[in-house]
């Protein structure tokens, strides 16, 4: 619809004493736009008359009428043009929308000239303001940064929140709302200070995960809009899985290194790394080993300092402050004492009995040092060897062993070192006479 503003008197051009009256009028004219919701009405709230350049005063208003008395400026001389400026401000409400006020401002200017005296004229100039496209602004709409567009995959339905601005109610926006193809649409929240749309939020709910683009949308009273698009990944939940591998290890020198390998669910987690972690140990990186870098393969390199018992925790992180995690238990024992015999003369004529029996060799530690090498005689003599290595060690050994009788004996060697672990060697010998 159309409000107009216009002066009854004086005439355009009319030559005004230094005391006059302004007389107009200010109505709508009841004519609907084209695209004008139905059933408008026009309040106005404000309508000011200004003389040249001073302060516009509030007119008095009657119905549709209204009147000021003017004063010309004191600078002005016989002559000089003055320019008498109306104001109208106001709001229009359609009945489709009786909460939403649509502000409006027109201006109606009149020129007349500075006499001492003069008659009032009653030729109407009018100005109108038309609230259409033309004359209020249109829709804006803002989306606020950053947001992070990975939104974790569970509980379901994940809720993502955007917030944003619009050019406020004042220029007509009368709502914002989100769309998603083939998904959820609804209201946003106004949260502009007095309602005004100025600011809004909008809490989706996503049902599933998969990649969602979300449709915002501020609208005026005129229909108008203004868009804005942003595109959502609602991710899987991260997991971590590794490929086999033995847990037993058995190792012969310090730090053991480990090694994992496994599997993640890559790009559809939205994965940005994955991590190891020893308790009580070592923790880092591990290496992506995937053909397009969405970490869906990953191989991890552990050094185990000691031996013993390690849980080792792998855990893969996604984009949207998700972890995925995998602990598995690996026992890591040094190898056994390494010992050796000798060659000897596995069959020997004897004169007399018992015979000294003569057995040599080398002991080695693994991680720890040997504390002792002994024999035993299956079914016969046991007992201690000596160490005959620099200072006793036990690098080389000797064993005095008495064989009380003729026959094949079967000796064996037994290695232990400092961590209680064993080694042995195995020969036999034949006695006779």
């Amino acid at each position: 619809m159309t409000i107009r503003l216009g002066f009854h008197s004086p005439a355009a051009g009319a030559r005004v004493g230094r005391n006059f009256t302004v007389t107009g009028f200010a109505f709508d004219d009841g004519k609907p736009m084209p695209g004008d919701p139905p059933g408008g009405r026009v309040g106005v709230s404000s309508l000011k008359v200004a003389i040249g350049t001073g302060a516009g005063e509030e007119a008095a208003r009657s119905g549709a009428d209204w009147s000021i008395p003017g004063a010309l400026p004191s600078s002005v001389r016989g002559g000089d043009p003055v320019t008498v400026t109306a104001t109208c401000q106001g709001t229009v409400t359609f009945d489709d929308a009786p909460g939403e006020n649509h502000p409006f401002s027109v201006d109606a200017t009149l020129r007349v000239l500075a006499e001492q005296a003069g008659p009032a004229g009653t030729t109407e100039n009018t100005a109108d303001a038309t609230v259409t496209p033309d004359a209020v602004a249109p829709p804006a709409l803002s989306i606020d940064e950053p947001f992070n567009t990975n939104v974790p995959g569970s509980p379901l339905p994940a809720v993502f929140t955007l917030t944003g601005g619009t050019n406020g109610s004042e220029v007509g926006v009368t709502g914002v709302r989100y769309s998603v193809p083939n998904g959820p649409s609804g209201p946003a929240e106004n949260t502009g200070p007095g309602g005004d749309w100025k600011t809004w939020r909008a809490r989706i709910p996503l049902p599933s995960t998969g990649t969602f683009p979300i449709t915002v949308t501020a609208s005026d009273f005129l229909g108008r809009t203004a868009v804005g698009l942003v595109t959502v990944m609602v991710l899987e939940p991260p997991t971590v899985t590794l490929d086999p591998f033995d847990t037993d290890v058995t190792v012969t020198s310090l730090p053991f290194q480990l090694i994992l390998t496994g599997e993640t669910l890559g790009a559809p987690a939205g994965i940005l790394g994955v991590r190891y972690a020893v308790t009580n140990g070592p923790s880092g990186a591990a290496v992506d080993t995937a053909a397009d870098g969405d970490w869906s393969t990953w191989r991890a390199q552990i050094p185990l300092p000691t031996t013993g018992t390690f849980p080792v925790t792998i855990t893969a992180s996604n984009s949207a402050a998700q972890n995925g995690a995998s602990t598995v238990n690996v026992d890591v024992q040094a190898a056994p004492p390494t010992v050796t015999l000798d060659p000897f003369d596995a069959d020997v004529t004897v004169t007399s009995l018992p015979f000294p029996f003569v057995l040599t060799g080398e002991a080695f530690g693994a991680l720890a040092e040997i504390t002792e090498v002994r024999y035993a005689v299956t079914d016969g003599p046991s007992g201690p060897a000596d160490g005959t290595g620099p200072g006793g060690a036990w690098s080389t050994w000797h064993a005095d062993i008495p064989l009380p009788t003729t026959g094949t004996f079967a000796i064996t060697a037994t290695a232990t070192d400092s961590l209680g672990h064993t080694g042995t060697a195995s020969g036999s010998v034949r006695l006779r006479l």
